[in-house]
């Protein structure tokens, strides 16, 4: 009998599955030939009051006006995609995907109208002009071209409001931003989570198991046995054929692999 797999062993490996699907999968998003919804480059010029103001909750600094006002476009863009490719989305993963993303930004969007309106900050009616230039192009693309211009555009977004998020909630001084910005941020990571490991399910699983739920994936891919064999320089993880068996483990890294961007031809 096989002595058991040590609990840090398979963390170990657990974390390097998801870490190496999760750079592959930002790398292709990130470097794709579609346009994107992006939050970066409008912190400065979002608010144009740079003034401190003092509440019954505490100062209410620039960047926590502007953190409100992000979140606030962000929801638009966010909802009104997610309702759009609740639609138009080829795959279950995407419009599942889209549905949650309608009621996560939906929820976030109340919280930050109904901290807006204790603070006296101004919100805005409609996301900027550049995601209102990423949503027309959204929606002139239809089949696996929407499906993919709609995870990058949601990648990008929450990849820029997170950080934003975080540092917020590290710097106010206002009680009210605090609480909100740290259930903004458990909103983010748990939707992170979810619309990773939907997308996982959608772009890099073999036929065999394509249908498998998140909690299928979760036990028996991420949670696979294995023992770290140490050569010197190089570190090797033995892992088990359990549910997984080695061919089927290798196509899903093939999967991953054809998702990174081919370099541009070489110059004649």
């Amino acid at each position: 009998m096989r002595p058991p797999v040590p609990r840090f062993v398979r963390w170990v490996v657990s974390l390097a599955v998801i870490a190496a699907l999760t750079v592959v999968v930002f790398q292709y998003w990130a470097t794709s030939q579609y346009g994107v919804a992006t939050v970066s480059e409008r912190a400065s010029s979002r608010t144009a009051d740079s003034v401190w103001t003092q509440t019954q909750w505490g100062p209410l600094s620039p960047a926590d006006r502007d953190l409100l006002v992000m979140v606030r476009q962000a929801g638009l863009c966010g909802g009104s995609t997610g309702q759009q490719a609740q639609q138009q989305g080829t795959t279950v993963g995407v419009r599942t995907v889209a549905q949650r993303i309608w009621v996560d930004y939906g929820d976030l969007g109340n919280q930050a109208r109904a901290v807006a309106d204790k603070l006296g900050v101004a919100l805005p009616d409609q996301p900027d002009a550049q995601q209102q230039s990423w949503m027309r192009e959204l929606s002139g693309h239809s089949g696996p071209d929407f499906d993919r211009m709609f995870a990058q555009g949601l990648r990008v977004t929450d990849g820029a409001v997170l950080p934003t998020i975080t540092s917020v909630r590290a710097g106010t001084r206002n009680e009210l931003i605090r609480t909100f910005a740290a259930n903004a941020v458990r909103l983010q990571l748990h939707a992170l989570a979810y619309n990773l490991g939907n997308f996982l399910r959608t772009l890099a699983t073999p036929e065999p198991i394509k249908d498998w739920s998140l909690t299928s994936l979760k036990e028996k891919l991420i949670k696979i046995g294995a023992k770290v064999v140490s050569h010197g320089r190089y570190v090797v993880f033995q892992m088990a054929e359990v549910a997984i068996p080695r061919q089927m483990f290798q196509e899903i890294l093939r999967l991953i692999a054809e998702l990174r961007p081919q370099p541009p031809p070489a110059p004649a």
